[in-house]
């Protein structure tokens, strides 16, 4: 009996081990026809983006021979031109004339009161220094006129504006900043005459230029050249600049040497407070506008390319920079220390946007903030800090320049009815010119206090300071709160004041962020968003297909006022 039952166990066990080898295998050849019909759908899947990508491929094309057909019959004037925003009534307008008025005028005082010197000291330097005055000019001159207008071609459909405007801006303030710099000059020395010009004022006129330009970041986009904007904000700048240095350098005696206070926070929140009131126009006539939502406040995988190029050149020339103006036998520490400081910024810039970015790196961050170091160490204490100092000022700069980019600039852009500021800052240079510069003031003001007076060898009250210790830190302070007050007063009059004349000089005002309002643009450039219904990709050069991931994207509505074949 008990073999009996034994034997019927190991029946029922082989006829259930029966069942689940059956079911096994009914399990593995269903799942292995589920995988064939996934990579089937796979394969159908793949065919179908590549016929969309051909499909946009052929758009793209056909676009960009209707652009090139509708430019040459322009030409030929066999099609009428396009509407333009501002219609031109004749070659002079108002802003032609305004500029051709202060042009003669500059002239006119150049001719009557500017003069070479007749020795060569103030334009060939001295054993003293690192380098003669002309070197640091080519080098300054090529951070203020090109390498600033580079790092503002990330975007996309404003690289004329970027590179021209931001040009003009430095030419004109160095025009104005030189002959207002010369007149503070005689004034702080009661002595009134002909204005020399040496190499060593060229400079201090740059250096004028350069806050202007940093401000143009705030408003860049914003502010165009008609009806006289740009000139009138660049004056307007040159003359409240000139103002503040008279105060803060030759009656205070503050030491500013790489203009931490007096050029990047100065000039940084001179543009903010301008981009306030303007930012408020386009709040009003555009409620879609903001910085991070507005369609043509974007950019391009080459923009970006293009403006880390600038970014680039602006950190290897920025020793230069905080250098040129120092004291002699100080110059190499400054230029060492300037270096050391942007090379812990440019660490700590790309190691904490890894951090708050979700370990992925924004680029813009690292446009911006790898030189936030070289600003801090543009104040006096670059002149006696030691290579450590310096290395942690630089990494503070950054980090507080990335934290204050990353949190605080997207909260006062927020739309929301208790925000009333509504602060639409393009270039972020609030974060990433104003912080370093706070930072700089406040170092240059401690180091002021605690070093003492001998340094390095070197008598510091003689040489580098007018004021002995701790007695320069004051000093420093009131530079660094008269610098915050004067920009920040006369840059949001100067927004006001173009905020009201908005629309009576000149009929309408553009668009922000587009070329098209101002130049002549190459039939290959990216057409407006509202043109094409809210599709903002609408480049027509052949040389960036869509990707895959475009192609999975609704197809774009076809332009409304597309030029017949």
């Amino acid at each position: 009996m008990d073999d009996l039952q034994l034997k019927l166990k190991r029946i029922q066990g082989r006829s259930k081990k029966d069942k689940e080898e059956t079911i096994r295998l009914q399990f593995d050849t269903r799942l292995g026809r589920l995988r064939k019909l996934r990579k089937d759908f796979r394969d159908l899947e793949r065919k179908a983006l590549d016929e969309r990508i051909h499909y946009l491929n052929s758009m793209l094309q056909q676009k960009q021979e209707q652009e090139r057909l509708r430019h040459k019959l322009q030409r030929l004037k066999a099609i009428p031109e396009e509407n333009f925003i501002y219609p031109r009534k004749s070659i002079f307008d108002f802003t032609a004339f305004i500029l051709i008025l202060f042009q003669v005028a500059w002239i006119v005082l150049m001719g009557l009161v500017v003069e070479y010197r007749e020795d060569t000291a103030d334009n060939n330097g001295y054993n003293t220094r690192i380098d003669d005055w002309y070197s640091f000019y080519t080098q300054i001159a090529l951070q203020v006129f090109f390498a600033w207008g580079m790092s503002g071609l990330w975007l996309r459909k404003y690289a004329f504006g970027s590179l021209l405007f931001s040009f003009m801006i430095g030419v004109y303030a160095l025009q104005w900043g030189f002959l207002l710099n010369g007149f503070f000059d005689e004034v702080s020395r009661s002595q009134y005459g002909v204005l020399d010009l040496t190499i060593h004022k060229l400079i201090l006129a740059l250096v004028c230029s350069t806050a202007l330009v940093v401000s143009h970041g705030a408003v860049l986009g914003k502010v165009g050249i008609f009806g006289g904007e740009i000139f009138f904000y660049t004056l307007a700048g040159v003359a409240v600049w000139t103002l503040n240095y008279f105060i803060c350098i030759l009656v205070l005696k503050a030491s500013d040497v790489g203009g931490a206070m007096t050029v990047h926070l100065w000039g940084g929140l001179y543009g903010i407070g301008a981009t306030t009131c303007l930012s408020r126009y386009w709040d009003r006539r555009d409620p879609t506008y903001t910085s991070d939502q507005h369609p043509e406040h974007t950019s391009n995988y080459l923009s970006d390319v293009m403006a880390m190029v600038g970014t680039i050149f602006l950190w290897i020339l920025f020793p230069a920079w905080n250098a040129a103006l120092a004291p002699d036998t100080s110059q190499h520490r400054v230029a060492i220390n300037t270096f050391l400081g942007l090379t812990a910024s440019a660490v700590v810039g790309y190691l904490f946007s890894r951090i708050v970015r979700s370990k992925y790196v924004e680029i813009r961050d690292i446009q911006s903030v790898i030189f936030a170091g070289g600003i801090a160490l543009g104040s006096g204490h670059s002149l006696v800090i030691k290579p450590a100092a310096a290395l942690i000022i630089g990494a503070v700069a950054a980090l507080s320049a990335l934290i204050a980019d990353v949190f605080l600039h997207n909260h006062w852009e927020k739309r929301r009815p208790h925000n009333r500021l509504r602060v639409f800052d393009t270039k972020h240079v609030f974060a990433f010119h104003v912080i370093p510069g706070l930072i700089g003031g406040i170092a240059s003001i401690v180091a002021a206090v605690i070093n003492s007076q001998v340094q390095y060898g070197v008598d510091v009250t003689e040489n580098y300071f007018r004021r002995g210790f701790p007695r320069q830190g004051g000093f420093q302070a009131a530079c660094l709160f008269i610098s915050i007050a004067t920009a920040v007063l006369s840059g949001y009059l100067v927004g006001f004041i173009l905020n009201v004349l908005r629309g009576k000089i000149t009929k309408k005002t553009p668009g922000p962020y587009l070329d098209e309002h101002a130049f002549v643009i190459p039939y290959d450039y990216p057409k407006p968003a509202y043109l094409y219904g809210g599709w903002t990709d609408t480049a027509v050069s052949g040389t960036n297909p869509p990707t895959r991931a475009a192609a999975t994207a609704a197809p774009p509505a076809a332009p409304a006022n597309t030029p017949p074949q």
